[in-house]
């Protein structure tokens, strides 16, 4: 009986041996595995990276014409043909009330 028992021992740890064996190599693998994924993950973030940036100038770009767009347009559209056209630099404003009688006739 002690015999059979010795063997069976021997014979578990023998098993024992070879699936420690052959989860090391499965846990390797994977890990080479996983490596290899994390670099090309970390390539692609990179990549995304650049692109948001990119996409981030070519936003704020727009942001700023339109910006310098809409106040050109504000400030130009207060202005009449008229006041383009002033040669002694007055804002083509109503006339004063120097300029008007007393009464607001101008006269």
């Amino acid at each position: 009986m002690e015999i059979i028992v010795s063997l069976l021992s021997i014979v578990l740890s023998i098993v024992a041996i070879v699936l420690s064996i052959l989860f090391y190599r499965w846990s390797d693998k994977a890990n080479r595995e996983i490596s290899q994924a994390t670099s090309l993950i970390s390539e692609n973030v990179h990549q995304l990276n650049k692109l948001y940036d990119k996409m981030f100038d070519k936003a704020f770009s727009l942001i700023v014409a339109n910006d310098e767009a809409m106040r050109n347009h504000i400030f130009d559209k207060g202005k009449t043909s008229e006041d383009k056209e002033c040669p002694n630099g007055s804002d083509g404003s109503s006339p004063s009330a120097e300029n008007k009688g007393i009464d607001g006739s101008g006269q």
